[in-house]
C-alpha cells in the first residue's frame, strides 16, 4: 500500500497538470484571438493606406480639372477653349468616373495592390480620353 505522502504528491501533480493544461489552453486561445485581431487590424491599415493614396491621387485629378472649368468659363477670350470646357462640364466626367471607378472597386478578393493597379491604370485612360476630346483645356493643365 502506498503511503500516504506518496497519494497527496500524486493529487498534487495532477492537480498542477489539472491546472497548466487549463492555463496552457487559455494563453493559447488568447494568444490565437490576439493574432487573429491584430492581423485584422494590419489588413485593414494596408487597405486603408492603398485607398487613402489612391482617392487622394483621383480626387486632385478631378478637382482640378473642375476647378479650371469653373474658374476660366467666364473669363476666357478663347473660343475653342470656351466650347472644350462647356462640352467637358456637360459630360460630368466625374460621375462618369465614379461610376467606372466603384465598378473596379467590386471586386472584394483582389490583394490591395492589384486593386490599386487597377484603379491607377483607370485613372490614366480616363485622363487620355481627357486629353483627346478636349486638347485645349488638358494642355493648360499639364
Amino acid at each position: 500500500m502506498e503511503s500516504s505522502s506518496h497519494l497527496d504528491d500524486l493529487d498534487f501533480q495532477n492537480v498542477a497538470k489539472l491546472n497548466l493544461n487549463k492555463v496552457s489552453s487559455g494563453i493559447s486561445k488568447m494568444g490565437y484571438s490576439d493574432g487573429i485581431t491584430e492581423g485584422r487590424e494590419v489588413m485593414f491599415q494596408k487597405g486603408f493606406d492603398f485607398g487613402y493614396k489612391d482617392g487622394l491621387k483621383t480626387a486632385l485629378e478631378i478637382s482640378k480639372y473642375e476647378a479650371a472649368a469653373k474658374m476660366l468659363i467666364g473669363k476666357s477670350n478663347n473660343d475653342e477653349l470656351v466650347r472644350e470646357i462647356q462640352k467637358y462640364r456637360q459630360e460630368k466626367f466625374d460621375e462618369r468616373y465614379k461610376a467606372k471607378y466603384f465598378k473596379c472597386n467590386n471586386s472584394k478578393d483582389l490583394q490591395y495592390d492589384i486593386v490599386s493597379s487597377q484603379h491607377n491604370s483607370l485613372l490614366d485612360k480616363e485622363k487620355e480620353i481627357l486629353r483627346a476630346k478636349f486638347p485645349n483645356f488638358s494642355n493648360l493643365l499639364g
